[in-house]
């Protein structure tokens, strides 16, 4: 009897505990940070990695289809996803990060399941699609979840502009990743398994900060009568529309540039050479401005959250248009290039962060407070950015 009682305080304070950590809510943005990070450094890093190990002529073609296949798999979850994330955030979470680390483990020993290089390409392919399933419930079921704790509007645009720092950085480290690891010692097979376990380890990572995160089952009421608003309701709204085209353009417009910025500086340039080490000095510098750019985007009142989107479609809008320009004038240095290249970067952070929370108040103001289906709309809209810029750049690339 003793024993019992005694353990009955034991167990209140245990729950206690849990529940403290779960109602922290920086941990939250660690996840989604997590999260989006993953997404970007998995269509980054793929690049120089992929080429190394198929190595032939049709390598641009299966390189863009390889990107597609993830971002194809997620659009298809997206709205399933969406409408689970009301049920409940504690699934899709654990669920995608889970078969995420899964799929990334998969890929890591692929040789061990196929033997052939050709046939290996098709594991790929359907791990990367399991991969975007998963980037789809983790990336909205995490927005969702920081929509919910933080319903004051200041306070959700700073935590979208702090987490969508992950992007940018994914892309930073995403090239020169894939590219290290392409070249070390034992061969293409030896190279190849590191950068999926390194992401497969993160992903376990973030579903054990997850799993934190929901255990104390800590989570802002809804109203009884609220309903999770069709996405295809939403997708009519003109206010979502124009979000969701910005969404796209923003993420294609970046994107765009990995597989086209190698070879257009290497035709254009000779003062100094564009070497891959330089190129990608480049592509780090762009995805650095994103990075800076995010995070103080997020900071703007909420009543100039439309302002701040609009002057970053501005500036990628003048950085696209500068960038063939810069290529007429050879007697310019190579850097030359980081001008119009910097605005875009700097254009993309502030829509991602400033649009973000936008489109979560629309479905606040005109909707009602569920945020599953809304962030399935902002996942889905990077990764239409994400099929549109690789399949088109690979080809322009080629010519």
């Amino acid at each position: 009897m003793e024993e019992t009682r005694s353990s009955a305080p034991e167990s209140t304070h245990n729950a206690g505990i849990l529940s403290r950590i779960s109602s922290y809510r920086p941990l939250i943005l660690v996840v989604a940070f997590i999260s989006l990070f993953l997404q970007c450094l998995l269509n980054s890093f793929i690049v120089p990695t992929i080429a190394a190990f198929l190595n032939e002529t049709e390598t641009s073609i299966r390189i863009g289809v390889l990107l597609a296949t993830n971002s194809f798999a997620t659009i298809v979850a997206n709205p399933f996803v969406g409408y689970i994330v009301y049920h409940g955030t504690t699934g899709p979470l654990l669920f995608g990060f889970f078969i995420f680390a899964l799929a990334s483990f998969v890929s890591a020993f692929a040789n061990l399941i196929v033997s052939n290089v050709g046939k290996m390409y098709y594991v790929l392919i359907a791990s990367r699609a399991v991969q975007g399933v998963g980037e789809s419930a983790a990336l909205t079921a995490s927005l969702a979840v920081i929509a919910d704790r933080y319903p004051d509007q200041e306070e959700r645009g700073a935590a979208m502009g702090k987490i969508f720092t992950g992007a940018g950085l994914g892309l930073i480290v995403g090239y020169p990743f894939g590219g290290a690891f392409a070249n070390v010692p034992g061969g293409v097979d030896a190279g190849w398994k590191y950068p999926y376990i390194i992401t497969g380890s993160l992903a376990v990572l973030a579903l054990i900060l997850s799993a934190l995160v929901l255990v104390g089952g800590n989570k802002s009421p809804r109203k009884s009568d609220e309903k999770p608003t069709s996405i295809w309701v939403l997708m009519r709204d003109s206010y979502i529309l124009v979000g969701f085209f910005a969404l796209v353009l923003t993420a294609a417009s970046l994107s765009l540039t990995e597989p086209i910025l190698p070879t257009w500086m290497k035709n254009n340039f000779h003062d100094p050479e564009a070497t891959p080490s330089r190129v990608s000095y480049i592509m780090a510098a762009v995805s650095l401005a994103y990075v800076f750019a995010a995070p103080a985007a997020g900071k703007v009142p909420s009543r100039w959250w439309w302002l701040s989107a609009m002057i970053g479609m501005i500036l990628i809008a003048v950085g696209m248009a500068l960038l063939p320009l810069v290529a007429l004038f050879h007697k310019y240095n190579l850097y030359i290039s980081l001008v119009p290249l910097v605005f875009m970067g700097v254009g993309v952070g502030a829509v991602d962060a400033a649009m973000s929370p936008l489109l979560g108040m629309v479905a606040d103001v005109r909707y009602t407070s569920v945020y599953g289906t809304v962030y399935s709309i902002v996942s889905t809209a990077f990764c239409v950015g994400f099929i549109i810029s690789p399949i088109y750049g690979s080809a322009v690339a080629r010519h």
